[in-house]
């Protein structure tokens, strides 16, 4: 686009210094010249722009961009990249001032093809940008409905520790006792598995006489799991005393048919186990994946949990948090003890959703500077060529409203074809990415509309606002200097 953009520059340069009495190895100096600062400049520019997003990058990819330039491959294409560049920038000028020199041609106006490959690249570049700015928007929708989303409890304020090991595990309830005696400790339960990872499952029957078996979730817990995690409860909780005893969430009772008067009735599974409540239906682990039934068990006195979960207040957290991990410590020594936060987890159940997020956000803005400054080129080339037109139109009474409504049609149908492949494209990939959740937004033709009239506004602002200077010019000064 800038190599396009700056041929007429150079051949209107070529014909006054030729008139000028300038020989060709003359000019030739003088174009190899400004190559050279061109890619100077983008050496400069492209250093720059690596040392600030190198941090960013290493984080995202794990790949250190500077550390690249060690390596000889990537100094060779890097190499490569700018040569091509020097020569591009080099020789599309030489070629007019050869014609110029040596050809018939010597006219200084741009060629059909030169306008419309500058207004196609446009035209690309701006049906990158929405594309880009779609998505990000769709992508952001989805992550503020994953927020949203009723995951069937609270993990606001929950944390939890692993009891892995032998010395922690054998004394599961006794740290369980204690803990709940530290201050700000709202309730504490323990279990063997949690929701924000993939649970496991088990076969059910409806009863001892059904051969049909039908695999749900199962997780098992103590009495106190659906307070500590604030999980709505139809009937009571575990009673503490009797292990053949079950809590069903609101998809077991569908499969079984048990919709409407599903508690103490019972389910089986070596034994009858008598249904003590009904919840809803909780997320396992992610979006990513359907929300299944869950069949919540009850150990025995003699077993033990692996996982102790934690509800705190909202009064110094971390010293709560630094006071549970010495309470553990001090009843299990020599064991390493992690307090870990529901949320924490959660966010990483979505880690490469983040990392799609984060790099679409950096290609969008990459992407839109590269296209103001493509637009601002663009515009400044279209009032270079068409300063005497708009001088004679002012002169014949043209309004300065008239002259902007003029210059932004030119600019109308450009992005109207930006919009044409911007918009389906951004429309299939969107879907495409959701596809990756169970559960997520549905696209809205108001989303797509509303950016292609954003995108029209935001182009039209920015072409009169460097169009004005211009359109306000004494037109009889303009014609002069013409």
């Amino acid at each position: 686009m800038l190599v396009l953009s700056i041929q007429s520059k150079f051949k209107k340069e070529i014909s006054i210094q030729r008139s000028l009495g300038a020989s060709f190895s003359n000019i030739k100096k003088f174009v190899l010249q400004d190559s050279i600062l061109h890619i100077l400049l983008s050496i400069i520019i492209a250093v720059v722009f690596l040392v600030l997003v190198d941090p960013f990058v290493q984080k995202l990819f794990r790949v250190g961009l500077l550390s690249s330039f060690t390596k000889i491959g990537f100094i060779t294409i890097f190499g490569s990249l700018f040569t091509v560049a020097f020569l591009l920038n080099y020789l599309v000028p030489m070629r007019w001032t050869y014609r110029f020199f040596f050809t018939e041609n010597k006219s200084p106006k741009s060629s059909i093809f030169s306008k419309y490959t500058n207004t196609v690249l446009l035209s690309f570049q701006i049906a990158i940008s929405v594309f880009f700015f779609v998505f990000m928007y769709v992508i952001y929708s989805q992550f503020h409905f994953i927020k949203s989303f009723d995951k069937g409890y609270n993990s606001h304020n929950l944390v939890y520790v692993e009891l892995r090991t032998k010395s922690l595990y054998s004394k599961d309830k006794l740290i369980k006792s204690e803990v709940s005696k530290l201050p700000n400790i709202l309730s504490t339960s323990l279990s063997d598995d949690l929701p924000i990872w993939g649970l496991s499952g088990n076969g059910f029957y409806k009863d001892s006489q059904q051969k049909e078996l039908k695999i749900f979730r199962n997780i098992y817990v103590d009495k106190d799991f659906f307070n500590c995690l604030d999980i709505e409860l139809t009937g009571r909780s575990f009673s503490g005393t009797n292990y053949n005893e079950v809590i069903i969430s609101e998809g077991v009772t569908k499969v079984f048919g048990m919709q409407n008067n599903a508690v103490d009735k019972t389910i089986y599974r070596g034994a009858d186990l008598k249904i003590k409540a009904v919840c809803p239906d909780i997320v396992s682990y992610s979006l990513h994946s359907k929300i299944e039934p869950t069949v919540f068990s009850f150990y025995n006195e003699s077993s033990s949990y692996s996982i102790l979960t934690i509800k705190l207040n909202n009064k110094n957290i971390f010293q709560t948090v630094n006071q549970i991990k010495k309470k553990i410590e001090e009843l299990a020594p020599n064991q390493v003890v992690q307090v870990k936060f529901f949320d924490e987890q959660l966010k990483q159940n979505y880690e490469i959703d983040r990392a799609i997020q984060t790099s679409i956000n950096f290609f969008a803005l990459l992407a839109a500077i590269i296209t103001l400054a493509g637009l601002i080129g663009f515009t400044m080339r279209m009032m270079e060529n068409r300063t005497k037109e708009l001088a004679i139109r002012k002169v014949n009474g043209a309004s300065a409203i008239s002259l902007l409504v003029l210059l932004n049609k030119s600019f109308l149908w450009t992005t109207l074809g930006a919009l044409l492949v911007a918009i389906p494209a951004s429309f299939y990939v969107s879907e495409f990415y959701l596809q990756n959740y169970a559960y997520s937004i549905k696209l809205s033709t108001v989303l797509f509309v509303f950016a292609g009239l954003v995108t029209i506004i935001l182009i039209a602002l920015t072409v009169s606002l460097f169009t004005m200077k211009t359109i306000r010019e004494n037109p009889v000064k303009t014609l002069r200097y013409e």
